[in-house]
């Protein structure tokens, strides 16, 4: 089935046809009936690129949208469901057999689900290794089971198997979808929980009255976000870091939250949100400028601001004028820059080194403080640790709750990391701390700032800046 556009038969025929014509024409002139006949194959050749993949000489995603909007307009659509389906760690099978080998799995694989359509079942490819299937509705659970688990045999000179498993997003029945693109959300949303579910018992998510629920939801929240950051509706919230060694007030984080119409709508429903849409980049520096304008107004009050630490996501670390940026933003409110530390998550340091580094290296070289987030939830190199300027590490609040089956110990990596951090010269900044054993375990390992409920939950700006206030007496 695996063929490039030049091997497809229905290519191959009308690019054959279009340079016959071609060839006709430059040679003799272009008659008005040979015009027509250029043109209508012409099209047909540009809807052929558009409609189906070359690779596989299978229709694409573009041709399922044109396949529902049949069935609407039929309304058929109580006999049809539709599935999306992604290949588990298709990644890694292409770095164990090497990519011509994995493209043979995915061939095999594919050319299993044709070979149990239906005359009116129709297979679409996605990504490289993502897929759609419209089928009859009494078709589901077989095409179910085959891509719940399958063995295909691939190398036909020296053949070996695979076992291919995929999660999959199904809605059962697509009939009471009014507008056909809505099909592919209705599962590309169940098969995204299927993907995050990396448990072999939930491998397919179906499209329900929930997830509808949710996924219009969504839709709306991402719909009036530009409208809430130009109208400044997200506030800055501060959690306090305090020092164990004194008990005072050493920094706080700016966390964002966004009270809208009367009611909150909490950073889980709306960052990732804003991480998928791109306007994740317009919030940190929404956050930035507004943290920045506060520390402003507490020195013309003559208060001793606390360092504030801002997190800056994943999509501006793409941006060659970032720091420049950072550096505009902060100058504008006149305010020194040791006041101000830039928080980075594990996934935000996944560029790059050398970008990553010239960033790094020009914060400090600015004045400011950096910090590397939510440390320990992914896997962050030795050397990114070690080769960058970094001034804090911030410890996840899952290693210092950490279960293990060490019954001596049921802290090993919070107590390696502290050590780590030490060793180093960095300072460790604990996020999580909730109890008095928490409390405990920081102080057996020289941790000395704590960063959680047992002191503080993210304050409002007016509760923060009393907290200030009394900490200065």
């Amino acid at each position: 089935m695996k063929m490039t556009p030049e091997e497809s038969p229905k290519l191959l025929a009308i690019n054959e046809q279009y340079a016959a014509l071609m060839e006709k024409a430059v040679s003799q002139g272009l008659p008005p009936e040979t015009a027509e006949e250029l043109s209508t194959n012409r099209t047909a050749l540009f809807q052929h690129l558009l409609l189906v993949d070359g690779r596989f000489d299978l229709p694409n995603e573009a041709a399922l949208y044109q396949a529902a909007e049949k069935i609407i307009a039929s309304k058929r659509g109580p006999e049809f469901g539709c599935i999306a389906f992604n290949i588990r760690d298709f990644k890694k099978i292409n770095k164990i057999v090497g990519p011509y080998a994995a493209n043979d799995i995915l061939d095999a694989f594919l050319t299993g689900l044709v070979h149990r359509l239906g005359p009116e079942d129709q297979l679409f490819t996605g990504g490289q290794d993502d897929g759609y299937i419209i089928c009859r509705t009494e078709q589901i659970d077989m095409f179910l089971d085959y891509l719940h688990c399958t063995t295909v045999t691939y190398n036909s000179e020296k053949p070996e198997t695979m076992e291919i498993r995929c999660a999959v997003g199904c809605n059962r029945c697509i009939g009471d979808i009014q507008i056909h693109f809505m099909v592919m959300d209705t599962v590309s949303v169940p098969l995204k929980l299927a993907r995050q579910n990396r448990s072999r018992a939930q491998w397919c998510v179906f499209w329900d009255d929930n997830l509808s629920q949710k996924s219009s939801e969504e839709a709306w929240i991402t719909g009036i976000i530009p409208k809430a950051l130009q109208n400044n509706e997200f506030q800055v919230y501060y959690q306090p870091k305090v020092n164990l060694k004194n008990y005072v007030l050493a920094g706080a984080e700016a966390l964002c939250r966004w009270p809208h119409e009367g009611k909150m709508i909490y950073p889980d429903q709306f960052i990732p949100l804003m991480e998928k849409s791109g306007t994740i980049g317009e919030l940190d520096f929404y956050m930035l400028d507004h943290a920045c304008a506060d520390i402003a107004r507490w020195l013309a009050e003559g208060l001793t601001p606390v360092q504030i630490s801002v997190n800056l996501s994943r999509v501006n670390m793409e941006s060659e004028s970032l720091l420049d940026r950072i550096i505009h933003t902060v100058d504008r409110h006149d305010i020194p820059h040791t006041y101000i530390q830039i928080e980075l998550t594990e996934t935000a340091t996944d560029v790059g080194f050398q970008e990553l580094k010239d960033l790094m290296e020009g914060l400090r070289d600015a004045g400011f403080s950096t910090a590397i987030d939510d440390f320990g939830t992914g896997y962050s190199s030795m050397s990114l640790i070690k080769n960058l300027p970094w001034n804090v590490i911030k410890i996840d609040k899952s290693l210092l709750h950490e279960h293990t089956d060490t019954k001596q110990d049921k802290h090993l990596m919070f107590k390696a990391i502290a050590h780590m951090v030490q060793t180093l010269g960095l300072e460790a900044v604990v996020e999580g701390v909730e109890t008095i054993e928490d409390i405990n375990l920081m102080k057996e390992n020289d941790c000395a700032l704590a960063q959680g409920y047992f002191f503080d939950k993210p304050l409002p700006l007016a509760d923060f800046e009393k907290r200030l206030k009394d900490a200065q007496g």
